[in-house]
């Protein structure tokens, strides 16, 4: 698989400030609320622990098969996520991503990857579960794996107030 890059919509800005603000949003933000509809349309949104696979642009997340989110990721094959931290103040310097993905539970042959992408972000994770194979018996859960398309960052602090930025991921030239 070809690594995944991300591309700034907007020529007005450094695609590497945009880039730089992206990623360090990410790294230190590791709860998101992912939105879903179901098949006849009905919202539904989940606070969810994540972590993103850089090469890939895919967010990785631990589940219950049978929770409202996992439904609807087969039902309708699109989710979107917020990433942003919850002790901002409304009238400060506001920082934080809108994405939207195409959810799909993770297959076998990618299990190991989620799990080690996963027990470095959450090593309470590996004290509890020795190897990918055991998730599923243990905790009831499977990965599900999330493939970023598109975004928008506001990062007030560094691009000003109410400066939204979009962009979107592709697959790399290289």
């Amino acid at each position: 698989m070809r690594p995944r890059v991300l591309v700034p919509s907007t020529s007005s800005r450094d695609s590497g400030e945009v880039i730089r603000s992206v990623e360090a949003i990410i790294r230190t933000t590791r709860l998101c609320t992912i939105a879903t509809n179901s098949g006849d349309g009905i919202p539904a949104a989940a606070t969810v622990f994540y972590v993103l696979d850089f090469a890939s642009w895919t967010a990785l997340i631990l589940t219950r098969p049978n929770t409202v989110h996992a439904h609807n990721f087969s039902a309708t094959n699109r989710s979107a996520l917020a990433i942003y931290s919850t002790d901002q103040s409304w009238h400060e310097g506001k920082v934080g991503l809108q994405l939207s993905a195409t959810p799909r539970l993770t297959p076998q042959r990618e299990l190991q990857s989620a799990f080690d992408l996963y027990v470095a972000a959450f090593p309470a994770l590996g004290q509890r579960v020795s190897e990918a194979s055991q998730i599923e018996e243990q905790l009831e859960a499977r990965f599900y794996s999330l493939k970023i398309d598109a975004g928008k960052l506001f990062d007030e602090p560094t691009f000003g107030s109410s400066v939204w930025i979009s962009f979107n991921v592709v697959e790399s030239e290289l």
